[in-house]
């Protein structure tokens, strides 16, 4: 199952699986998977859920036990979650190169002082109250934010998260974006 594909720096074609990151230069095929050593060089998790090819060239790795980020010679690098999920839904980045991912219900921004994901919006009390099974955050392409839920759309400041508008929705959300 593929369940994300994005170019890398490099021109590479670096492809999310089940089983895997597999990266396609053109010619082959590289697959990564998750590293049982004691080195920490390799994916938290084989199951790759998201990746996102950042400003900085960087590629982030979502899989289904934290984040990864790809160096320049294909180790990786892992960041901590502050929460008790770590299943990647989606990773993207905001004004000023904030860099973001979404975990169930929450919003996580990297702090990048401490490499640790921290937790800046929660919307699981909002999903319960309105039975939602589709809450979603997505990058506004001026690098802000927006936070879609069944009933509106609210967009926030990609950089202190403060509401900027809220639109209500006639018809609720049915896919990903």
């Amino acid at each position: 199952t593929i369940n994300a594909f994005c170019e890398d720096a490099f021109g590479y074609i670096c492809i999310a699986t089940e089983r895997g990151l597999n990266k396609y230069n053109g010619k082959d095929f590289v697959q990564y998977y998750r590293s049982y050593s004691n080195n920490n060089a390799g994916l938290l998790s084989s199951r790759v859920t998201s990746l996102f090819s950042d400003s900085d060239r960087r590629m982030w790795i979502g899989t289904v036990a934290g984040i990864n980020v790809m160096s320049d010679d294909d180790s990786f690098l892992a960041y901590e979650i502050d929460g008790p999920d770590k299943s990647v839904r989606s990773i993207f980045e905001a004004k000023g190169g904030t860099m973001y991912v979404v975990i169930g219900y929450q919003l996580y921004r990297l702090n990048r002082e401490a490499n640790i994901f921290e937790a800046v919006h929660d919307s699981t009390e909002e999903s319960v109250a309105q039975s939602a099974n589709y809450i979603d955050y997505v990058p506004a392409g001026d690098g802000n934010i927006w936070h879609i839920t069944p009933r509106s759309a609210t967009l926030l400041n990609g950089t202190n998260l403060s509401v900027i508008c809220t639109r209500q929705l006639k018809h609720a959300p049915t896919g990903s974006y």
